[in-house]
């Protein structure tokens, strides 16, 4: 039962990553920048979908919140799947639901230093959308590590010109 509930927090957090990497909304930008601006972060090195991220999205690239760190809510709208059946499909009706979260600046994140990160099953559109953006046909684990070098390209960058995260 432990690794089956591993492995589903762990297929959570890939999707949370994907959701947020992948995710058109712009609904979230100015609450984001408010708030990671009034704790003192320049607007320049806030880039949502780039280096703000969920807690579990963080997990996913590797990453860990640090102990204490205070994120800024948003809202966002979650698909709910309901008992009915769409009578032309047979697939359950689903509707979107509000939903508040946390999320996270790269600055207040450290790298797990642990080794290797496991990989969750991408959803197929998911893979499809990630190898159209790369080019070519990714594997999963390519794709996943498509998402982890587009995320972390700002954190280098900085790193590499002497500016600080």
């Amino acid at each position: 039962m432990e690794a089956r509930t591993h492995s589903k927090a762990e297929q959570d957090r890939q999707q949370s990553l994907s959701r947020a990497v992948l995710g058109q909304s712009c609904s979230n930008f100015p609450a984001i920048f408010q708030g990671f601006s009034a704790k003192g972060i320049p607007e320049s090195e806030i880039k949502p979908c780039e280096n703000v991220f969920t807690f579990d999205a963080w997990k996913a690239l590797g990453r860990y919140v640090r102990k204490g760190e205070h994120g800024v809510k948003v809202v966002t709208f979650v698909t709910v799947y309901s008992r009915e059946k769409d009578p032309e499909t047979g697939e359950p009706k689903t509707s979107k639901r509000p939903w508040t979260t946390t999320v996270f600046h790269i600055s207040q994140t450290e790298p797990v230093s642990n080794g290797e990160i496991k990989y969750a099953p991408m959803a197929k559109a998911e893979l499809e959308t990630l190898s159209n953006e790369a080019g070519r046909e990714l594997t999963e684990r390519e794709a996943y590590e498509y998402l982890k070098r587009k995320t972390n390209r700002l954190a280098v960058e900085h790193m590499l010109t002497g500016g600080a995260l």
